[in-house]
């Protein structure tokens, strides 16, 4: 019995190391996913162009570089518009849980000389189904044009409800893959008619014709 504190000790350490090299295996996509994400991928080209009022004006591809990054494995990047509200800018970008749980809106804009006008926010999406969605919101300020600042909404998802958790990587581990949404505009636009705010409005007439597009990992 007198080796029993030591068994012990071994199995508990066994235990730990198992667990993280799971989760490392998670992270890395080193075990793979439950779906084809290059299949799940080709979904995200079916979402509405035109829906609720607003309508696509841009259809552009993800650049090579961000797509490296993410591992990215489909994307949309479109520019919809809406006579009543105004202009948004989306990305919507499917990958592996490592890349896509570090990759944040403020990081991606400070390499394009933007900084923060304020801190970041967590804001609540009501949808008509009576569910919700989280997002961060900030709003960047261009240090080369002046007055162009833009406001960016964005969160992950599983393939269900949205979220915007303060430490993505550790918060999301264990999922194979996330989806990742930006929507942006320009925050003069928000000047244009009274109560008008082009992020939120249109995430609450995006989100619940998004979610037909987007898969959970199976539990299998």
């Amino acid at each position: 019995m007198k080796h029993l504190p030591i068994i012990l000790a071994a199995v508990l350490v066994a235990g730990i190391t198992l667990a993280a090299g799971i989760m490392h295996g998670r992270i890395s996509e080193r075990w793979g996913t439950a779906h084809d994400m290059a299949e799940l991928g080709r979904k995200l080209r079916d979402i509405p162009k035109e829906f609720d009022g607003w309508r696509m004006t841009l259809d552009e591809e993800l650049g090579e570089n961000p797509a490296s990054q993410l591992k990215a494995a489909g994307s949309i990047i479109r520019v919809y518009e809406n006579p009543r509200v105004g202009r948004v800018r989306i990305a919507l970008v499917l990958g592996p849980c490592g890349p896509m749980s570090v990759h944040i809106a403020e990081v991606c804009l400070r390499g394009r000389d933007y900084r923060e006008a304020e801190e970041r926010q967590r804001i609540t999406i009501q949808l008509a189904d009576g569910t919700e969605a989280e997002m961060w919101n900030v709003v960047m300020v261009s240090g080369q044009v002046e007055g162009d600042r833009q406001r960016v909404c964005y969160g992950w998802s599983k393939g269900d409800t949205w979220h915007a958790p303060t430490s993505p990587r550790i918060q999301l581990a264990g999922n194979p893959y996330l989806y990742k949404l930006d929507v942006s505009t320009q925050v003069g636009l928000l000047e244009s008619g009274e109560g008008v705010d082009p992020c939120r409005d249109f995430l609450e007439d995006f989100l619940p014709k998004l979610k037909p597009y987007l898969v959970p990992p199976s539990t299998e």
